[in-house]
């Protein structure tokens, strides 16, 4: 009797210790596997490279848990997940271009955003980004010529065309004339407010390339024929050129044609040059632009041409102008003379020399007239020089400037 109620106890106890050792482990499943049962989930992400910071969520529906797959680790990411259901999300790098385009699944693309997507073992999925594009829309405004991308032609007047191009790329569109030259390329051109971006006003710049783009831009082009340029106002006034100009000015005749001529930087960077600007008022913006070609191989050694400056002189032009008379550029004892020489003579008379008071004289010459041509003599030292730089297209080596009028400008 006392043997078999010890086998009894024998068999119970070996029976308990058994299922401990069964079950123990399997008490706390979340301590000892946060994934739950051994499945994994690899994402492989399409294209497999540059794609940033793009990333895949999957949420465990049953727990909440997220698992995070990102692209920059490799373009395939595996990760044990465990047996259930997630929701898959996907997260493009939209600063950087990138949108989600579908999930393929078994070989089946999936459009949407998210999706559900139950774990199996060592299971696979496809997440497909594309690289956003930006439109721009091109345009011939005026004149014969056409715009072209990537060797392809894309504008021409009447047939203006939309040229997608990649999120962040610095497209270049290249213009090519077929009546004489380039007067002027416009970019994000207002009609109605006549605001823009950015402007090329001269033939010497055959194409234009946009800083990095991330919305869509427009871009529209004039072409002109020897001896005129339009200019985007709206109104398609017109200055008139040599044939070897464009917008920017040098010498202006007697008939008021704008004669193009280089700028000669063979200067000291303290010293100055001076010059002439006169020309019809051409508006953007409410304020009128001036450019002016440079040659940049007699800029001085080491000299930056990025810090060249224009700058429009505060300075009464017209009295000047009326006071050299052999209009040589500077008024001295040369203009000083002629005066007084006029002043002297009582039985004719020129209004040329009658200068004083400004502006329409008195009726005679006199002292006064000489008192005022002899303090005109240092008149350009008194200038008052107003910065009016826009910008210094160093590629095609023209200054621009904006002003609410023109005069004298110098550069240095």
């Amino acid at each position: 009797m006392q043997r078999a109620t010890l086998k009894k106890i024998t068999v119970l106890v070996l029976f308990l210790v058994l299922s401990l050792s069964a079950f123990g482990l399997g008490a706390y499943p979340v301590k000892a596997d946060a994934g739950g049962t051994g499945k994994y989930l690899e994402i492989e992400f399409m294209p497999s490279e540059n794609l940033g910071l793009c990333y895949v969520t999957a949420t465990k529906i049953d727990s909440g848990q997220v698992f995070t797959f990102e692209a920059d680790n490799s373009s395939t990411y595996s990760q044990k997940v465990g047996a259930g259901t997630v929701l898959l999300e996907a997260w493009p790098d939209e600063d950087n271009g990138w949108t989600f385009s579908h999930w393929t699944i078994d070989e089946i693309p999936k459009y949407v955003d998210t999706i559900q997507y139950k774990t199996v073992k060592y299971g696979k999925v496809y997440a497909y980004f594309e690289r956003k594009t930006v439109d721009i829309t091109v345009s011939v405004q005026m004149g014969l010529g056409s715009i072209s991308y990537a060797g392809e032609e894309v504008a021409t007047p009447g047939n203006p065309g939309i040229v997608p191009v990649p999120f962040g790329s610095e497209p270049i569109f290249t213009f090519e004339s077929t009546d004489n030259h380039l007067s002027a390329a416009i970019i994000d051109w207002n009609t109605e407010t006549e605001y823009f971006a950015d402007l090329v006003l001269t033939e010497f710049a055959t194409s234009y390339q946009f800083p990095p783009v991330k919305t869509d831009h427009t871009l529209d082009a004039f072409f002109s024929a020897n001896g005129e340029a339009y200019v985007p106002t709206g109104s398609n006034v017109n200055v008139f050129l040599s044939s070897e100009a464009s917008l920017f000015f040098g010498l202006v005749d007697s008939s008021g044609t704008a004669r193009g001529r280089d700028l000669d930087l063979q200067f000291d960077p303290a010293d100055l040059v001076v010059w002439e600007i006169t020309l019809l008022e051409v508006q953007f913006n409410g304020n009128s632009i001036v450019a002016l070609r440079y040659d940049d191989s007699s800029l001085p050694e080491g000299f930056d041409e990025s810090s060249l400056r224009m700058y429009r002189g505060e300075f009464n032009f017209e009295d000047f102008e009326a006071c050299d008379f052999n209009d040589d550029g500077k008024i001295d004892g040369q203009d000083v003379s002629a005066v007084a020489n006029a002043a002297k003579q009582d039985y004719w008379y020129d209004e040329t020399y009658d200068v004083y008071p400004r502006p329409e004289g008195d009726g005679k010459v006199n002292e006064d007239d000489i008192h005022f041509v002899n303090s005109m003599k240092n008149a350009l030292d008194n200038i008052a020089w107003v910065d009016i730089t826009l910008r210094v297209d160093v590629i095609n080596n023209v200054i621009y400037g904006t002003t609410d009028h023109f005069s004298i400008f110098r550069a240095r």
